[in-house]
């Protein structure tokens, strides 16, 4: 017993001075293994967070993407309808012209008809033939009413043209009056007190006076001119779109204009109100491809717009040769 006692007591010695030396060295042992675990989990945890970063990139890559091909596919898909919209619309209103245009040379051949019995049918016809052909040839709306004021001027003694603008007109162009008139850009004036010229555009019809007449037997002269007893005055709307734009006016100052004027003026400006329906069917369609072609992000061309110069003379203002 005293042996096993002795041996146990040595034993037991024995361990703690093992457990002394090794405790150190397990400790260290311990904490590079703890150490090298932290390494790992924050190597395994960034990698996780980079391949998550990643992912999320390319999640939002792929959206943005997506988007841009959906805006791309939108567009071309509203600019494709806009452009056979604006074809159709066109095509409209080229046919339209082109059935105003028959009814014109209708009555063109009316008027040849009509005329046929005065002295030298051929000269008027070919005034209005000529008048015509001007207008078709003008390439901006502010050209044509330029000349369809002037060709007025050489169907009636005194003419002009004036715009329509609510329930007032107001001056575009005088050919034959003496300077007493107004400058056409200073005459501005209600419907109500325009005689024929506010009658014809309040009737979307033609209307005449014959100066000094009881007023029951014609309207009444514009307040804007005088006219000696006796003389002839028509006003003719010209019609766009089916609403009046513009009146020519025209008398004959109490002489003797050519033949078949107030014919003639009827035809120049129902040819005149063709020839601005059909520019300004061209204008929208433009307008309608550039709006398209901007929502693309493109840069579109400048577009020249109509103006007037208003520096007053008896021709009224001369507007800026723009593109309709």
């Amino acid at each position: 017993m005293v042996l096993e006692d002795a041996v146990q007591r040595s034993g037991e010695k024995l361990l703690r001075r093992i457990r002394e030396q090794s405790e150190p060295e397990i400790r260290g042992f311990i904490g590079e293994l703890l150490t090298a675990a932290a390494r790992e989990r924050a190597a395994a945890l960034d990698a996780a967070r980079q391949h998550a970063d990643a992912d999320r990139e390319k999640a939002v890559r792929d959206e943005v993407a997506n988007v841009r091909a959906e805006a791309r596919r939108a567009m071309e898909t509203a600019l494709t309808a806009a452009r056979d919209e604006a074809e159709r619309v066109l095509a409209e209103r080229v046919d339209e012209v082109q059935a105003e245009t028959e009814r014109t040379l209708t009555a063109l051949a009316e008027l040849e008809a009509t005329v046929a019995a005065a002295p030298e049918p051929r000269e008027v016809l070919g005034r209005v033939v000529d008048g015509v052909r001007r207008l078709d040839q003008a390439s901006s709306l502010t050209d044509v009413l330029n000349a369809l004021a002037e060709v007025a001027g050489s169907e009636a003694q005194r003419a002009g043209v004036v715009i329509v603008e609510g329930d007032r007109i107001r001056g575009w162009r005088f050919v034959g009056f003496e300077p007493a008139l107004a400058p056409a850009g200073q005459l501005e004036l209600a419907l109500v007190d325009a005689g024929i010229v506010g009658e014809a555009a309040r009737s979307a019809a033609s209307r005449s006076v014959v100066a000094g007449a009881e007023p029951e037997t014609g309207g009444a002269v514009p307040a804007f001119m005088t006219l000696p007893s006796g003389a002839n005055a028509v006003a003719v709307p010209v019609m766009v779109g089916g609403d009046v734009s513009a009146i020519v006016y025209g008398d004959d100052g109490g002489g003797e204009p050519p033949a078949g004027w107030r014919e003639s003026l009827e035809i120049l400006a129902r040819h005149a109100g063709h020839c601005l329906e059909g520019l300004t069917a061209a204008r929208m369609v433009q307008l309608a491809r550039l709006d398209a072609a901007g929502s693309l992000g493109g840069d579109p061309p400048a577009l020249a717009l109509e103006n007037r110069d208003d520096t007053p003379g008896e021709a009224g203002p001369t507007p800026a040769d723009a593109p309709a």
